[in-house]
């Protein structure tokens, strides 16, 4: 059974202290039946859109990483312009604790990937945060790039100023912060 947001969320606050604590408050929250796996690692649905949760606390101290499959890239006309969007799409979400966009080399499907601290992880936000991401995953398989704010819709590939302006919007946000 997949986990639908109909925007009815329980306010449901709820800390996890381990990542197989997380993942038991995610199910339970979600009404989600438990497929047995390994405690490193879990897979759920939301929305029809699969998503990988992974205990790396062996590789960073208090980390999990999330995996969102949103299916393989265009084999249309369009796919050099949709790649070249998930690029843009990364440099606009550059950050510490940022999701990216990848392809897995395994199945060749693009991959919303980022991690987050398992302690200050809250089921509820994680789960609207996957709600959203799904959405976009669905848009991405109608052939649509994924609505993403304040990316500009068309590349200016002669602008010199593009990185450079990309570098100070991210100082400014950092100063603000």
């Amino acid at each position: 059974m997949a986990w639908r947001n109909f925007g009815c969320l329980k306010k449901i606050t709820l800390m996890a202290k381990d990542f197989p604590a997380l993942i038991e408050d995610i199910y339970r929250l979600a009404k989600l039946k438990k497929v047995p796996r390994s405690p490193r690692d879990a897979v759920l649905e939301v929305d029809g859109v699969t998503f990988t949760l992974v205990d790396i606390t062996h590789l960073d101290e208090d980390t999990l990483a999330y995996f969102c499959d949103f299916g393989p890239p265009p084999r249309k006309e369009n796919r050099m312009e949709m790649l070249q969007r998930l690029l843009e799409a990364n440099l606009h979400m550059f950050g510490a604790r940022k999701p990216s966009f990848s392809i897995d080399y395994e199945t060749g499907h693009v991959l919303l990937m980022g991690t987050l601290s398992i302690g200050k992880a809250k089921p509820e936000s994680l789960l609207g945060a996957f709600s959203k991401y799904a959405l976009q995953a669905k848009q991405w398989k109608n052939g649509d790039f994924p609505d993403i704010p304040d990316i500009p819709k068309k590349a200016k590939p002669d602008s010199p100023r593009r990185f450079p302006a990309a570098l100070a919007r991210l100082y400014t946000q950092h100063q603000a912060s």
